[in-house]
């Protein structure tokens, strides 16, 4: 599933650059409608399964780039940089 939800097209959507409480919660508000078919999915119970999620820009390179601890972006390092859920959060 591919969410066309990304920090640019939000920032267009929503007016850009002076973002007040209600313009953020608008954009969350947006990005749950997005993602509300992922609610209620059967995800593998048994732990040799596993469920990935996909990245490919923004947000996503800049949250590799600070669990790399990287001083400026690296794409080479970026690229095909995988993450446990706690790493991402951690990040």
């Amino acid at each position: 599933m591919s969410l066309p939800v990304g920090v640019v097209t939000l920032a267009e959507r929503h007016g850009g650059h002076a973002v007040t409480r209600e313009i953020y919660a608008a954009m969350i508000a947006e990005v749950a409608a997005h993602a509300r078919p992922l609610r209620g999915r059967a995800w593998p119970a048994r732990r040799s399964v596993s469920v990935h999620l996909l990245g490919t820009s923004g947000t996503v390179t800049t949250i590799a780039g600070v669990h790399l601890e990287l001083r400026r972006y690296e794409r080479r390092r970026v690229d095909g940089c995988w993450m446990s859920r706690r790493r991402g959060d951690r990040a």
